[in-house]
């Protein structure tokens, strides 16, 4: 789907990236896909508006939640889309076509929103890049490291616990990577 890609940005380096690459992405394909079909500027508005309101939606994504509710607020954008093109002259042989294409974005919403998790996660995994999917692995308490640093030094690792929360309090605060915070203060004294 064309604003994977939009959401794979976001996710890595910042919304308004996403945007302008999904905006321009999803436009140019959008208008060529439509001229087939004698509506460029339906399909440019559909693809635009469901990548830009996605990758607006995906500011943080730290759980595999915030992927899905991108993907469902991109299908939302997508059905103000083709309700606003269909609204003017409906007709009721027009029904099955435009259940299509809901249906059409609906999937392609979805699918979008787990390429971009699954993209997401590999580029994390090849070149070594903090994903949240990463850094929620690092924090969990089954994590080797620290049921180790739990078993070894009780007192380190509690300081540990209570330096992440303050610390993750204060990075949500001040609009920082809350979990990178967090995780960076879990293993701050793994060191001693």
């Amino acid at each position: 789907r064309l604003w994977t890609s939009s959401l794979t940005i976001a996710s890595v380096v910042a919304a308004w990236s996403g945007v302008l690459a999904g905006a321009a992405a999803a436009a140019t394909t959008g208008a060529l896909i439509g001229i087939g079909l004698d509506r460029p500027i339906e399909f440019a508005a559909l693809y635009a508006c469901g990548g830009v309101i996605a990758t607006l939606s995906i500011r943080r994504s730290e759980r595999v939640g915030d992927f899905v509710r991108a993907g469902i607020w991109g299908f939302l954008a997508q059905l103000g889309v083709i309700i606003a093109f269909h609204a003017i002259g409906f007709q009721a042989s027009d029904l099955a076509q435009i259940a299509l294409y809901i249906v059409g974005a609906f999937a392609a919403c979805i699918i979008a929103a787990a390429l971009a998790l699954a993209i997401l996660y590999l580029a994390g995994a090849v070149f070594d890049l903090p994903s949240a999917i990463h850094m929620n692995e690092l924090s969990r308490p089954s994590h080797p490291l620290l049921r180790q640093m739990l078993s070894r030094a009780p007192g380190t690792y509690h300081h540990s616990l209570m330096v992440a929360n303050l610390a993750e309090h204060a990075a949500d605060r001040i609009g920082a990577d809350a979990l990178l915070t967090r995780v960076g203060a879990y293993y701050h004294d793994i060191g001693k």
